[in-house]
Parts: C-alpha cells; structure tokens; sequence
C-alpha cells in the first residue's frame, strides 16, 4: 500500500519512516490475529488489509469486486495526499 510513502513524506526526517512503516504493518498483522481468534474480537477484522486479502479464500471463492474497489480508493488517497504534502514541501538541493 501506499502508507509508507505517506508516513515518508508525512515525517520531517524520512530516517523515522521505515521503523514507523513497520510498526504499522506488524500491527495490522496482530489486529487480525487477534481478529481471527475469538469471535467477540472478529469485528477487528475491518481495521486490517491482511483480513481482506486472504490468500486461501480468494483461490476459492475469488477476488470480490467491492475489496478490490476499497483498496483502489484508499491507496488512490494515501497517493494523493503523499504527493500534496509533497508538493508543499521545501527541499532544498
């Protein structure tokens, strides 16, 4: 996804955008851990990518439409705002 090019450009030292890219990632992937394990914690499963895109039932029943919609608009505005940020940056040479 484009959230580490967004935490990157977001961040005033990109040196802090890998660690901090990673954490968020490494959560993600505990949230649905956790997600997976009781189902009084399966509502979590909407705050991951790792639920949607599940390898084992998109062979089986295939991709659907209306995931594949939501990471198109959620990496379309992670992208337009790291280029807007971007642009209002002063980097100098």
């Amino acid at each position: 996804m484009n959230l580490s090019f967004f935490i990157g450009i977001s961040l005033k030292k990109p040196e802090g955008a890998l660690p901090f890219s990673l954490g968020a990632m490494f959560t993600l992937y505990v949230v649905n851990m956790v997600s997976k394990l009781t189902e009084e914690a399966n509502f979590l499963k909407y705050f991951t990518p790792f639920s949607y895109s599940d390898p084992a039932s998109t062979i089986k029943y295939g991709l659907s439409a209306s995931f594949l919609y939501f990471y198109l608009l959620v990496n379309a505005a992670l992208l337009a705002g790291g280029f807007l940020i971007y642009s209002k940056k002063d980097i100098l040479a």
